[in-house]
C-alpha cells in the first residue's frame, strides 16, 4: 500500500473522513498505523473508542499512556485533539459570525435551485 512507503518517495498526504464506520477495518488499521499526525474534532463515542488508542504519550515515569476516549467525546464546537508523534495538545479554532449574510444566503439558494433543483 502506498501509505507505508509514502514518505519514503516524499508524499504526504491529507486524509479527511467524517466516521470511521465508513471505513473499512483493514483499510482504517493500515491508515492509523501509518500516520504520524492525527486531528480530531468532536467525534462519537464509537469513533472515540477507535482513535484513542493512537493518541499514546510517554508520562514522566516513562509508562506510555494513551488519552481516554471521553476525551474526545467532550470536545466543544471549534476544539480538537491534536498528535504529532508522541506529542499531544489540545487546538481551538477561531469560530466565524454565526450570522450569515441575508443576500448571501438568497443568491446561493436561488443559485442551487437553478443548478440542482431541475428547472433549469
Amino acid at each position: 500500500m502506498i501509505l507505508s512507503r509514502a514518505r519514503k518517495y516524499g508524499l504526504y498526504l491529507i486524509l479527511a473522513h467524517q466516521q470511521t464506520g465508513q471505513i473499512k477495518k483493514e483499510l482504517l488499521h493500515d491508515i492509523l498505523g501509518n500516520v504520524h499526525t492525527l486531528i480530531s474534532f468532536i467525534i462519537s463515542n464509537e469513533d472515540a473508542k477507535k482513535i484513542s488508542p493512537e493518541y499514546t504519550y510517554e508520562e514522566s515515569d516513562r509508562r506510555v499512556r494513551h488519552l481516554d476516549s471521553g476525551e474526545f467525546v467532550r470536545l466543544q464546537t471549534g476544539e480538537a485533539l491534536v498528535k504529532i508523534g508522541m506529542t499531544i495538545f489540545p487546538l481551538k479554532t477561531i469560530l466565524l459570525p454565526t450570522q450569515p449574510h441575508p443576500g448571501k444566503v438568497q443568491y446561493i439558494m436561488d443559485r442551487s435551485r437553478r443548478n440542482y433543483g431541475g428547472g433549469g
